[in-house]
């Protein structure tokens, strides 16, 4: 909510996330490789009743990419929802509210609110979101940096408009192991209702990365949307991904080497940012050249490894 209208060029890797046939999106998402979309849980599952949770079947979901506004996305940028395949231990409970037994600060936990969605055919004018390894994050991401959550959720509270892709900056609050914080910048601003499961970009020393999805508000505010919000940490699930998705899952490393801006006119709505891409341009660049050794090495490298990490990040 709040922010502003991105533009053809701050598209990046942000999807609107439909049900099949329906002329606007109820959840947003990220292209994590060219055939797969990461969003959250309880965008890709259904309750038929009480309690009773499952994943949707693939053909009542559709994706669409590279459009600014839903009145404008033709045939030509949406794809069909081939598999869908939720967390095994995603806790649907915790998500609607109806249990937050365990919860930290602002109702941060450990839901496994994520899910992917496979598609069979790539887009031609989305960019695939560079990751970051629980290392690399730890490196180069810290409490009190700027975020950037974009998504075709609500962007104007009080009128209910939806549908367009917002950019809203954030502040990076409280990283958790599996989820993270954010609290709001002045003005109000951060991710909305249809925003869930859209990107949450972080620019750093070395590039900008996708850091997290949107899962919920915080529980420690007053407004439902606006004032901070909860995040699935990528970091925490990249054992998960790598071994539901296999061989569709191609990760990209790399920031490359176009610089997109996520800010309205080249304006740096945080006037003393730490590090990153605002630092260095007063832009947070989607793709910027990397500094120092080899982040493609450390990322790709780190995949090898990361059926023995499942298991201890499991027992976190």
């Amino acid at each position: 909510m709040g922010g502003w209208a991105a533009t053809n060029a701050q598209i990046f890797a942000t999807v609107e996330v439909r049900r099949t046939g329906a002329a606007s999106g109820f959840c947003s998402g990220a292209l994590i490789s060219p055939l797969l979309i990461a969003t959250a849980a309880h965008c890709a599952v259904v309750e038929p009743e009480p309690g009773v949770v499952h994943a949707a079947a693939p053909g009542s979901l559709q994706v669409a990419a590279g459009h600014l506004s839903s009145l404008t996305a033709d045939r030509s940028v949406i794809r069909n929802v081939s598999e869908v395949r939720v967390h095994e231990d995603y806790d649907h409970e915790f998500i609607m509210g109806r249990s937050r037994s365990g919860a930290g600060q602002g109702g941060i936990g450990s839901p496994n609110d994520i899910a992917l969605l496979f598609i069979t055919t790539p887009f031609d004018s989305a960019a695939v979101a560079p990751l970051l390894t629980p290392s690399r994050q730890d490196e180069l991401v810290a409490h009190g940096d700027v975020a950037f959550v974009a998504g075709y959720g609500v962007y104007d509270l009080e009128d209910g408009r939806n549908g367009e892709l917002y950019i809203s900056d954030a502040i990076i609050d409280i990283i958790g192991t599996r989820e993270l914080l954010t609290r709001r910048t002045d003005p109000l601003g951060d991710s909305c209702f249809g925003d869930s499961g859209g990107p949450l970009y972080v620019p750093t020393e070395q590039g900008d990365f996708l850091l997290g999805l949107v899962s919920r508000g915080r529980s420690d505010v007053e407004r439902d949307c606006g004032d901070g919000g909860v995040y699935t940490l990528l970091s925490a699930h990249l054992p998960w991904i790598a071994r539901t998705a296999g061989n569709r899952f191609q990760p990209r490393a790399e920031p490359g080497t176009q610089e997109v801006s996520f800010l309205p006119d080249g304006a740096d709505p945080i006037r003393t940012p730490k590090g990153g891409a605002l630092h260095r341009a007063g832009a947070c660049a989607a793709s910027g050249p990397g500094t120092g050794g080899g982040p493609s090495a450390s990322l790709l490298g780190s995949l090898l490894g990361f059926l023995f990490l499942s298991r201890r990040l499991s027992r976190r």
